[in-house]
């Protein structure tokens, strides 16, 4: 059997952004954890998996940032992303 190691790192000068956004705006955010292999990423919005909310508005690409469409006022809040399997490296 074999077994996969995976590292997964951030920067610290990266750990916190603070963005912001007026309403009606489009916004990307970036997430900066890495990992070899690259690792599938997590996004939260105040503790919540927001795969879990399954919003047209909040979509997930590839290389894991976060695309915010139309923001409300709904949007605001402390978002956080880490690498699945891997809930150590936050940011």
């Amino acid at each position: 059997v074999a077994t996969g190691v995976s590292v997964v790192s951030l920067d610290k000068a990266l750990e916190v952004n603070v963005v912001a956004a007026r309403v009606g705006d489009n916004l990307e955010i970036k997430c900066d954890v890495t990992g070899t292999p690259t690792p599938p990423i997590v996004w939260r919005r105040n503790g919540l998996d927001l795969a879990a909310l399954n919003s047209e508005d909040i979509r997930v690409f590839v290389d894991g940032s976060l695309y915010l469409t139309r923001l409300q006022l709904v949007h605001a809040g402390n978002y956080t992303c880490h690498a699945d399997r891997n809930s150590d490296v936050v940011q």
